[in-house]
């Protein structure tokens, strides 16, 4: 999940993806033809599945946006409510590649236009209600346990190595 303002969204243009090269995706969220929001997965089996929003995303304004899969649906929200939903089962791929946030396939035009924020992965699929809990707070690791987020990138934390980044095409 995570905050998008974009000032264009071209086809492929990537929000996040965990992938090893074209074809070989653990998951990709970007945009597709028209401004829609496009979460696309691949299973243990190497079966890839596209899920798409049905309405576009607004351009230059502030959106929440989300993709789940529970091995049973892939769903995309867009400020915390469904946009798109598609049911497919299977247990998701999982290497160790590394994670990009808005940028694509090395060579390809995929770099997002716009800012991102709140960047985060989670370890289960999240529900709605969950979904609209981080629309209206920032979540912080709890301070012992295990936390069901992998990962989080927020826009201006020093923490990350990265400050107020705009990203764009070069």
């Amino acid at each position: 999940e995570a905050w998008v303002l974009a000032e264009q969204a071209p086809r492929n243009s990537t929000i996040i993806r965990k992938n090893t090269g074209v074809g070989s995706e653990n998951f990709i969220m970007r945009f597709q033809e028209g401004g829609r929001v496009c979460f696309i997965i691949q299973t243990q089996a190497n079966l890839a599945y596209t899920c798409v929003s049905v309405d576009p995303l607004e351009l230059k304004r502030w959106h929440h946006v989300a993709g789940t899969y529970d091995e049973t649906i892939m769903r995309v929200f867009i400020d915390g409510h469904p946009a798109g939903a598609l049911p497919v089962t299977g247990r998701l791929k999982n290497d160790h590649v590394k994670m990009v946030i808005g940028d694509g396939d090395r060579g390809a035009r995929e770099s997002f236009f716009g800012e991102l924020d709140e960047v985060r992965i989670w370890r289960v699929a999240r529900r709605q209600e969950e979904i609209m809990v981080c629309i209206t707070s920032s979540l912080t690791l709890p301070a012992t346990g295990r936390s069901s987020r992998v990962a989080r990138w927020k826009r201006g934390d020093p923490s990350n190595g990265i400050t107020n980044a705009r990203i764009s095409s070069g």
